[in-house]
């Protein structure tokens, strides 16, 4: 009987060592999906970001232009 039981109790501790094993590997994989996504999506809202940029950039010259432009007609008409 004593014999049985160390089999049964050898067998749980393997069965709870396989366990954590895999819920390790899980967290570890999940943390990596989780990080990789966010790696990614920082990247396209970079890219995003500096297009915007871009665009506000170039629509504020033109607006600029548009205004010195009238301050020199206004000036030689006035």
């Amino acid at each position: 009987m004593c014999k049985c039981n160390n089999v049964i109790l050898q067998l749980r501790k393997d069965f709870e060592d396989d366990k954590q094993s895999a819920i390790s590997h899980a967290l570890a994989q999940a943390q990596h999906d989780v990080d990789s996504a966010r790696r990614q999506t920082e990247e396209r809202c970079k890219g995003e970001l500096a297009e915007e940029v871009k665009k506000l950039v170039q629509k504020h010259k033109t607006e600029i232009s548009a205004t010195k432009k009238k301050q020199w007609v206004c000036k030689w008409l006035c």
